[in-house]
């Protein structure tokens, strides 16, 4: 039974549909299996390696940037073939398997460098479609809360990891295989629930003419398949007057083919006018019987403007279905601008699915909101400073010791738990923008906290899980509406491509930043672009929000 057909679940996830549930679940069970080695693989590459920060910084980079082609294979992929939980799989089978990737890399850099890029490559795979199965199992007005309650499944995965590998190593006295194994064992299971669980939502087929996306089918008929019994009687007359035309009455044939013995002759040879009554009926009226009308000819074949509305849709509606204005367009995406009582969702935005160039992924570019949104998140994302660096931060500035340092992790997981649906449903309200913009806000505070004399470890690890919080699952439900649902997986595969390498670059620059310039000063160069590149984003907002 899929947990799907269960429909939206009243407690504890109200109105949230079972579909989501479910693939939150694969995801908590997955992040548990990745967060065991996340928690684990700074201290084993930098403590345990002994690699310097920007060595570490390529492998770091290499990680965040490793999706990022394969998003985009992913979502096109997902959209052509229109499968969306099927590719999706396939991106958490790969993950999977690659956790044994880590028992023969052994101490290798480059080896662990392959196995984090395959890794990050089944990441890439299952993003786009998962996001895309979130977005189209879940209602317009609520992507905010479905977006939040997956996260926060994910998030207790998250959460768990840590925990699970620090069990693990202090069972196993410290043997870093036995991490790699739980990891691929419950990986596993991860796929398992996906094939039992998850339901597959199919594409809808896109139509030439969309005036209103969706249109009724009963009207679609009617209007290009006009009514049968009129078409009959248009092109078929009458049996009655056919036979009446061209079989006349058999008692005048007899009167006319046998007459009286008395007038044989001057019945086979009639008077020649008479012979062209009989034989050749009157011109007008053979015109009438076998030659319609051509005002009822042209009635029957070429229909007055009124069919040819029917069949032939006004220029205005076909532009309407074709090429929406910007204010119809709203209706012509998947979303409603206006709530139950007519007022217009502040998180929602006037997007533009309809216009010409939406039948390809390069297509969606060509909307100026979505072009926006891709530009601001991927300058957002080349001065994010990762979680691994992030941790190291933190345990050089306070001096935590290295037998805790996996259960940093749990601090920014614990943070995202508690907010993911709260701030979800914020965006909904009040704008899924503005709270995109405040989690970067949230992560400068936090590096000021690690560059400044004040502020504690936990704190910034608070922070840094508002900032997952605001964002991981704000900016997909932002986004969601701008796109159409058959290039939906594409889009969010195209936003978060651009993301990953701007993140892969930052990794790199932060790494050799922090090598030439010492911790401090690179967080503190990092922290000014990107205030700077936040404040842009909020004054050239690339959404039309409402309020």
């Amino acid at each position: 039974m899929y947990l799907a057909s269960v429909g939206p679940l009243r407690t504890p996830l109200r109105r949230v549909p079972g579909n989501v549930v479910a693939l939150g679940i694969v995801s908590l069970v997955t992040d548990v299996s990745a967060e065991m080695v996340t928690a684990i693989l700074p201290l084993y590459l930098v403590f345990g390696l002994g690699l310097n920060p920007l060595q570490f910084g390529l492998l770091d980079g290499l990680y965040a940037g490793a999706t990022a082609v394969l998003r985009l294979a992913g979502g096109h992929v997902a959209d052509r073939w229109r499968r969306l939980k099927t590719v999706a799989g396939v991106g958490y089978a790969l993950s999977a398997i690659s956790k044994l990737g880590f028992l023969a890399a052994g101490s290798t850099v480059p080896a662990i460098g392959a196995v984090l890029a395959v890794d990050r490559a089944g990441k890439g795979i299952r993003t786009a479609p998962r996001d895309a199965l979130i977005s189209l199992s879940s209602d317009p007005a609520t992507l905010g809360r479905s977006f939040g309650v997956h996260r926060a499944l994910d998030t207790i995965g998250a959460f768990l990891g840590p925990l699970v590998a620090t069990l693990v190593l202090w069972t196993s006295l410290n043997n870093y295989n036995a991490v790699f194994v739980t990891s691929f064992s419950l990986a596993t299971c991860a796929v398992l629930i996906l094939t039992t669980f998850v339901r597959d939502h199919p594409h809808p087929n896109p139509t030439p003419l969309q005036p209103d996306r969706h249109p009724n089918p009963t009207a679609v008929q009617a209007d290009r398949r006009p009514d049968s019994s009129a078409v009959q009687a248009d092109r078929r007359p009458d049996s009655s007057a056919v036979q009446a035309d061209r079989r006349p009455d058999s008692s005048a044939v007899q009167a006319d083919r046998r007459p009286d013995s008395s007038a044989v002759r001057a019945d086979r040879r009639p008077d020649p006018a008479a012979a062209q009554a009989d034989h050749r009926p009157n011109p007008t009226v053979v015109q009438a019987d076998r030659r319609p009308d051509p005002a009822v000819v042209q009635a029957d074949r070429r229909p007055d403007p009124a069919a040819q509305a029917d069949r032939r849709p006004d220029s205005a509606v076909v532009q309407a279905g074709r090429r929406p204005d910007p204010a119809a367009a709203q209706a012509d995406c998947l979303l409603d601008p206006t709530s139950a009582a007519g007022e217009p969702e502040p998180g929602l935005v006037a997007g533009r699915c309809g216009e010409v160039g939406k039948g390809s992924v390069l297509g969606l570019l060509r909307d100026v909101d979505f072009r926006r949104c891709c530009i601001w998140a991927a300058g957002l994302g080349l001065f994010t400073i990762t979680d691994s660096f992030v941790y190291l931060a933190v345990q050089r500035r306070w001096d935590i010791g290295t037998n805790l340092f996996p259960l940093l992790p749990l601090g920014t997981a614990g943070t995202f738990l508690l907010l993911a649906i709260p701030l979800g449903r914020l965006g909904d309200r009040v704008g899924r923008w503005k709270v995109f913009l405040g989690g970067h806000l949230a992560l400068i505070v936090a590096l000021l906290l690690v560059c400044g004399p004040a502020g504690t470890w936990w704190l910034v690890l608070a922070l840094h899980g508002a900032f997952y919080a605001a964002t991981d699952g704000v900016l997909p439900a932002a986004v969601g509406p701008l796109l159409p649902e058959n290039l939906r997986a594409s889009g969010l595969a195209v936003l978060q491509t651009g993301q990953a390498l701007a993140r892969m670059a930052a990794a790199v620059g932060v790494g050799l930043l922090w090598t030439l310039w010492d911790l401090r000063p690179a967080l503190l160069a990092i922290t000014v672009a990107l205030l700077a590149v936040t404040i842009a984003a909020a004054i050239f907002k690339p959404l039309e929000v409402r309020r």
